[in-house]
């Protein structure tokens, strides 16, 4: 398989770095079903209809009979959040760039990914976060709300997936960690790297190009935000009410 193949790897697990804690109870956000199709299983699909992805790995879910979710390979959970990322990168073996989907997007299509794959091979990075213009959020699905900051682009939220090289996650698998946390609060760590980036924030001048150096600058690799227009990627299932909301859409169970 070519080095420039692209793979996706789909996380059902409960907490994967890319959504909050889940709130669902016992069950785990990615096996609850809506429609009377488990959450995983629509992004599996998505990966699979993508006309970029090539192979497609699950990891976690194995509590489900019906793992791995027509995935081309199962892997079990790990024992942690970051070893499961990691287990799923190893296993796209061949692939030079890997798609990260947390199991909880019930409304991604494989058009979403192949724009979301299309905009992140242009910056050329390591690491890249999409990221959201509210307006396109609430005009897509005005029922979901998210948390929404300001830069000079305009309001924006993260969208909750990675395109990586994987070659470079492997050999160094702490960036995992960082990369999972920069794209749940990205101006945090915009703040962390340069204190003084506090008054941009607060002026609202804080720029996607802020963010990609800072990150850049915390894990070593290059990395880039960008502005996608594919909301579907910020609209994860993270609270009862995100799935009261994506049932109402969508379907009852």
């Amino acid at each position: 398989m070519p080095l420039d193949n692209l793979a996706a790897v789909v996380l059902a697990t409960r907490e994967t770095g890319f959504t909050a804690p889940a709130e669902l109870g016992e069950q785990s956000a990615p096996l609850v079903e809506i429609g009377g199709q488990l959450l995983v299983q629509r992004v599996v699909d998505a990966a699979r209809g993508s006309t970029r992805i090539e192979r497609v790995v699950a990891v976690g879910g194995e509590e489900s009979p019906e793992a791995p979710f027509g995935a081309d390979e199962g892997l079990p959970t790990g024992d942690s959040p970051d070893a499961d990322i990691l287990a799923g990168l190893t296993a796209c073996e061949g692939c030079g760039q890997v798609v990260l989907l947390p199991g909880s997007l019930p409304f991604v299509t494989a058009g979403d990914l192949d724009a979301f794959i299309a905009a992140a091979e242009g910056p050329g990075a390591d690491v890249v976060y999409p990221m959201l213009l509210r307006s396109a959020c609430e005009a897509a699905f005005p029922e979901f709300r998210r948390s929404y900051f300001r830069l000079a682009e305009g309001e924006v939220t993260g969208g909750s997936a990675l395109y990586v090289n994987r070659e470079q996650l492997v050999a160094r698998p702490e960036i995992i960690e960082q990369a999972a946390q920069i794209r749940r609060e990205p101006w945090r760590l915009a703040m962390m790297v340069n204190p003084l980036v506090l008054l941009s924030f607060n002026a609202g001048r804080m720029s996607l190009r802020d963010i990609s150096q800072a990150a850049q600058k915390a894990m070593g690799v290059s990395a880039a935000a960008i502005l996608v227009d594919t909301p579907s990627l910020a609209m994860d299932v993270r609270r009862p009410i995100d799935l009261k909301a994506a049932r109402e859409r969508l379907g009852t169970a």
